[in-house]
């Protein structure tokens, strides 16, 4: 609970607050920071158990993130051995991503923890096809789809590999098509009631998203690792030793994919890469910007067990561990000594909380709060310090201008606050207003002015 709530977080404050209805949390959801609802439900119910604090509201990322390094363990088992499930959970605890989400309170890291379980049990319903692993798929599957839009594009992934399989696979062909078959009318009726939603979100023509580069797959794998230069030169090789081992493997046959742990690999966790990445670009180009790093968070399972399985490939034991260690050395200098995150110096998060405290300490608390975009936002943290200062919304010059000239009752102050999350443009926009008038008071030209 070190640092303030940032923007995105102080979104997941006010529409989970347990004192808003329910419709009004839900119309949020559909109009603004649109979101499926698991996390804002979780989010609500906890508030309403124990407060809505940064520590009550991070802690639930913190638990998915912790439970992720166990399911990634599960999956890497479930793929070949305890090995390399290990390695998938220690590469899992130390990774930047999940470390970062895990910390926030967002539904990213709950997002990575539920497409962990969906692949788990969509894996091993392939290899054996049992019923309560069909429930257990439906299950985790729908929990991921009311957790992330991006989950859509997972499932259409997974579906786009059972139609590989049932072309494939001979034995136990019927019984193939049936489960699966099965599992998609589960969750495609277990959705519906979700649909409205995401025909509004559908719909929408602008965003905040800039325009997407070419390279923007290299540049989100590098991300998901902090993009340190002194690790990337191992991803990179790493990436080359699994893919190699993947194309010179002899023997590939659909028919027996499910006795080869890599190649099923492959083929479930890079048609979920190549769908969750494609798809999202092509839209991003043609309709409007939606790509983004963090969105992306349901393929790095995908990443950390090519990582893993890279490893696990490595025929000598002794280089095996020299290069594990030092692949996790480098990882804790970046996030300890580089990043910084467990020091209380490090601020990484706009600083709301640290803000609202400074302007609230004033003795007249009732000076005007003037913020052009983040004041509904900011009310989270004007509530916790019971600032009820009047709040003047609107482009921040043409306010500041007004105030300055008193063109109207509204405008006649005593005082007033400068505040928002564009820290930075805040003495730049008040010095110009200022400049402004200083020279229309000085009557000069009006192209000088």
């Amino acid at each position: 609970a070190y640092q303030s709530f940032w923007l995105d977080e102080l979104h997941t404050m006010n529409e989970a607050d347990p004192s808003i209805p329910w419709n009004l949390m839900f119309y949020h959801m559909k109009c603004c920071d649109p979101q499926p609802p698991l996390y804002y439900v979780i989010a609500r119910l906890q508030f309403s158990l124990f407060g809505d604090t940064e520590l009550t509201a991070r802690s639930i990322s913190a638990l998915c993130g912790l439970a992720s390094i166990w399911i990634m363990y599960l999956l890497g088992e479930e793929l070949v051995d305890r090995k390399l499930g290990q390695l998938a959970a220690l590469l899992t605890s130390i990774n930047y991503f999940n470390i970062e989400y895990s910390q926030e309170a967002r539904s990213y890291i709950l997002a990575f923890l539920f497409s962990a379980l969906s692949f788990l049990y969509f894996i091993k319903l392939i290899k054996g096809l049992q019923q309560k692993h069909l429930y257990l798929y439906v299950l985790f599957t729908l929990l991921l789809l009311y957790t992330h839009y991006y989950s859509l594009f997972i499932v259409t992934a997974q579906a786009m590999v059972v139609c590989i399989f049932v072309a494939g696979v001979k034995k136990n062909r019927k019984q193939f098509f049936s489960r699966f078959a099965i599992a998609g009318v589960f969750i495609v009726a277990g959705y519906l009631p979700w649909v409205p939603f995401l025909t509004r979100t559908s719909e929408i023509q602008s965003f905040w998203i800039g325009p997407v580069s070419a390279d923007f797959a290299i540049e989100y794998f590098f991300d998901y690792f902090d993009n340190y230069p002194k690790l990337n030169p191992f991803l990179v090789l790493l990436m080359l030793h699994f893919f190699w081992q993947v194309f010179t493997q002899k023997n590939w046959s659909l028919a027996k994919i499910k006795e080869n742990p890599l190649q099923l690999m492959f083929v479930v966790f890079f048609t979920a890469v190549a769908v969750t990445y494609l798809i999202p670009y092509v839209r991003s180009i043609l309709v409007v910007p939606m790509l983004y790093n963090r969105y992306t968070i349901v393929v790095l399972p995908a990443f950390i067990l090519a990582i893993a399985y890279s490893f696990f490939l490595i025929k000598y034991r002794l280089a095996q561990n020299i290069l594990l260690i030092v692949f996790v050395f480098i990882t804790l200098h970046d996030i300890v000594n580089r990043r910084s995150f467990y020091s209380k110096e490090n601020h990484r998060k706009t600083q709301f909380r640290e803000m609202t405290e400074y302007i609230s300490q004033d003795p007249n608390r009732m000076f005007t709060i003037v913020e052009e975009r983040t004041g509904w936002q900011h009310g989270y943290y004007l509530r916790k310090f019971n600032n009820h200062a009047p709040l003047l919304s609107g482009n921040k010059e043409a306010t500041v201008d007004s105030i300055l000239l008193k063109t109207s009752a509204k405008y006649d102050l005593e005082g007033f606050w400068l505040v928002g999350a564009l820290i930075e443009r805040i003495a730049a926009i008040l010095f110009s207003s200022v400049l402004r008038q200083l020279l229309s008071f000085c009557e000069w030209p009006p192209h000088v002015i």
